[in-house]
């Protein structure tokens, strides 16, 4: 969400009326006619709305993200006219700028901050508050784009769980301040042309946009190189508007139109699963352009984003995109299973909190009198939040709720460790090299987990078999079973191929085959090709295919004498989860925790059909029901309230190192 100047509208030829106006005046103002242009700030509310839409209902609002987008192009529009308004006046001041970013953006920031800091205290368990801690760091020094792509895609499960993740695109923007100002002051007294500079940067981030959508979206997602090109479509607007005012406006009934419905068909046609943002990104970027050139002449922008209520909600857009989302987090935590009246009411509190925010903390603290001494105060009040982000990170600060004893690590940890630079990543990883035999051990994350284990085994008895763990996340270990949001050639499919041609070798003489069984089967966008057809796993074809697909891998291995284990997955679900099943609010109740849970029917079945296929085949099972359940009711603490899982499906990889024998015999 874009942190600009309110309200927003056209530039004007004097540097005065874009600085320096009061917050009851049009900031900037057309170029021909001087009147305030009020139908950007209406776009500015279809963008923070298609964004709370789709954060609250992202079944109901799949392209409502691409609202970032609008910002982008509004704040680079808005950005470079202060600029060149204010170079070709003699009168660009670095300390002024960044002054007035200051006092614009630090204030509702630091509100929410602080929010989230004493709400995560309260509602939070140690794990997540450590993440929050991380995150406020990443929050308050601008780079949260960063710290978020090294953890995960903004679409991946779990991101209901960040309550800063939004400030992503806070971070990019700010990184765009840091940059543009510098390069285009230096510009400008080299007298370089800015046509030249802005389309260079301009085509260079576009291409990486591009490119980056293909070949790694997460990057393309949040890295400032493949977002900086839409900032600069907003820039290249504000020089034609200072230098070309006579096009801005010009067949403004059609331009307009044809922009509202590029903006309309980006709503519409993006989703998580398209190549963003790339060439998908023209369509909220270019239509954004050209509701701007338009200008207010046109009819669309006269009558219905220069509306009252469009005005209205795009003065408090900043705060409005500040709040919404820590709050629709917070509410996650609370009620795992919130509905939409709950988010409803949550949106609704968020737009009161935005309005109070812009009402008497805004503009109260942007138009004070002492400038200079309120950004010194403001960057002040933000080293603090960054120490105390620092403190939360470091666990020198605990949350109210830390009775139970959660998972401090994850299960991908230990083979991270043993990576070229200690980042968990799909692939091979051999251990005791130097044994005669080995086992291999083939899956996902469900796999992974006991790599720990074996390891630890295999050290402390020479006799036993050396491991290869042949691993890649949500990567179900049967041929030709492929998932719809990765490209066929993906890791997935290089370890899988990779794995099973090491087995053909002599040393390796037992396979492990295991996985997260019942997400394949459960309409998570998994299908099998088969007779160049497509079955999905979650239909009844799809999964016998799938099931008769892993028997004829089983079958093969045996057929190459090797001894073959199908490894059941350990129960999983929500109820599972010691960040659901614990009560966020009142005081911590032991027996609850201590309540056993029933397995539901899709993993039963699965489970049994395995058995079914295991028994057939002649192959041996390795259950880690025996251990964890009894009579089909399973645990999820031990000893003292120590939780079992680390999260809904992956055990506590500390529990797995000292009791997870059951999966020694396959060593």
């Amino acid at each position: 969400m874009s942190p600009t100047i309110t309200p927003q509208v056209l530039p004007v030829p004097s540097a005065a009326e874009i600085l320096d106006s009061s917050p009851d005046r049009a900031a900037t103002r057309s170029v021909a006619t001087h009147e305030y242009r009020p139908h950007v700030d209406g776009l500015r509310a279809i963008a923070v709305m298609g964004v709370i839409l789709f954060h609250a209902f992202p079944s109901r609002m799949a392209g409502g993200f691409i609202g970032v987008d609008v910002f982008f192009v509004i704040s680079g529009y808005l950005i470079t006219t202060i600029i060149l308004a204010n170079l070709e006046r003699d009168k660009f001041s670095i300390a002024d700028f960044y002054g007035k970013r200051i006092r614009r953006i630090f204030p509702a920031l630091l509100l929410v901050l602080l929010f989230c800091a004493i709400a995560g205290w309260l509602v939070l368990l140690r794990d997540e508050y450590r993440q929050l801690g991380k995150h406020i760091v990443g929050g308050t020094s601008f780079v949260q784009n960063f710290v978020l792509w090294s953890e995960s895609g903004y679409f991946d499960d779990g991101h209901e769980a960040k309550p800063l993740l939004h400030l992503w695109s806070l971070a990019v923007e700010e990184q765009y301040y840091i940059f543009w100002p510098l390069l285009l002051s230096y510009a400008w007294t080299h007298r370089w042309r800015f046509s030249v500079v802005n389309g260079a940067i301009l085509a260079m981030s576009f291409g990486i946009s591009v490119w980056l959508a293909y070949r790694d979206p997460v990057a393309a997602f949040y890295s400032p190189l493949s977002r900086f090109w839409e900032l600069m479509v907003g820039g290249s607007l504000a020089y034609i508007a200072l230098r070309r005012s006579d096009l801005i406006g010009r067949y403004g009934n059609l331009v307009c139109a044809v922009g509202v419905g590029l903006l309309l068909s980006g709503f519409l046609l993006t989703n998580h699963e398209r190549a963003f943002p790339g060439f998908w990104a023209l369509l909220p970027t270019m239509g954004t352009f050209l509701v701007i050139a338009a200008g207010s002449g046109a009819w669309i922008n006269r009558t219905l984003l220069s509306s009252r209520p469009f005005v209205t909600c795009g003065l408090i857009s900043y705060p409005l995109y500040l709040w919404h989302w820590p709050l629709l987090s917070f509410a996650h935590f609370v009620w795992p299973e919130n509905g939409h009246l709950t988010k409803i009411a949550v949106v609704l509190l968020s737009i009161v909190l935005a309005w109070l925010t812009h009402r008497f903390v805004e503009r109260k603290i942007r138009w004070h009198r002492s400038s200079n001494r309120t950004a010194l105060l403001l960057c002040a009040g933000l080293l603090l939040m960054l120490g105390s982000g620092v403190a939360i990170k470091d666990a020198l600060i605990s949350p109210r709720i830390d009775s139970v004893d959660l998972a401090s690590r994850g299960g991908w940890d230990f083979l991270a460790a043993r990576s070229p630079d200690g980042q968990a990543r799909d692939g091979i990883f051999p251990m005791h090299k130097d044994r005669k035999t080995t086992t291999l051990f083939l899956g996902d994350s469900h796999v992974a987990q006991y790599a720990e284990r074996v390891y630890d085994v295999e050290e402390s008895n020479v006799s036993r078999n050396g491991a290869i763990f042949a691993v890649a996340a949500a990567c179900p270990p049967i041929p030709q079973v492929f998932n719809r949001d990765l490209p066929v050639d993906s890791e997935c499919g290089a370890v899988r191929r990779e794995a099973l041609a090491k087995a053909a070798s002599s040393r390796i003489t037992t396979v492990v085959i295991g996985g997260y069984w019942s997400y394949y089967f459960n309409g998570m966008g998994y299908y099998l090709v088969s007779d160049g057809k497509q079955l999905s796993l979650d239909t009844p074809e799809g999964r016998a295919a799938a099931l008769a697909a892993l028997d004829r891998e089983v079958k093969d291995l045996q057929a190459q004498r090797k001894k073959v284990y199908v490894l059941l997955d350990n129960p999983v679900g929500d109820p599972f989860d010691p960040h659901v099943f614990l009560s966020r609010l009142g005081s911590f109740d032991p027996h609850q925790a201590e309540q056993r849970v029933k397995i539901d029917g899709l993993q039963q079945s699965i489970r049994n059909e395995l058995i079914a296929l295991a028994e057939r085949d002649h192959a041996s099972i390795i259950d880690p029901d025996s251990r964890l359940c009894v009579d089909e009711t399973c645990i999820r603490v031990t000893g003292k309230w120590s939780a079992l899982y680390e999260d809904r499906s992956h055990l506590n990889p500390d529990w797995i190192v000292k009791n997870a024998d059951y999966i020694d015999p396959s060593i």
